[in-house]
């Protein structure tokens, strides 16, 4: 009896220690500055799409490796038409970055706005 409750033990401290090891999701809304907080200007990041007032991408793929993220699908361009595109989202220290593979753009600073 005392083996398998130290087997139950060793479980859960291994288990909570690779929980603890997992980077924290992107998903919610991401700002420049403050005050985008709550307006059409912050970036709405969802498991698979982005979406702000002047960016709508939409994801068929999703992968991640540590703290980056990599998204295939769709994103509208400066003629507002939906192209294909690979996004790529690296957080570090808590600030986001957003690189555009095929339309080469990239958007960085980005902070996670506090919950509402």
């Amino acid at each position: 009896m005392k083996s398998l409750l130290l087997a139950a033990s060793v479980f859960c401290l291994a288990s909570g220690a690779a929980l603890a090891q997992q980077p924290r999701s992107i998903v919610g809304h991401w700002y420049l500055e403050p005050s985008d907080c709550g307006m059409q200007f912050a970036y709405k990041i969802e498991p698979m799409g982005i979406y702000q007032d002047e960016l709508q991408c939409e994801f068929d793929s999703v992968s991640r490796s540590g703290n980056t993220v990599r998204w295939k699908g769709r994103c509208n361009n400066s003629n507002y038409d939906m192209v294909k595109e690979t996004v790529v989202a690296t957080e570090t220290n808590g600030v986001l970055s957003l690189r555009f593979e095929i339309g080469g753009g990239t958007l960085g600073n980005l902070k996670r706005c506090p919950r509402r």
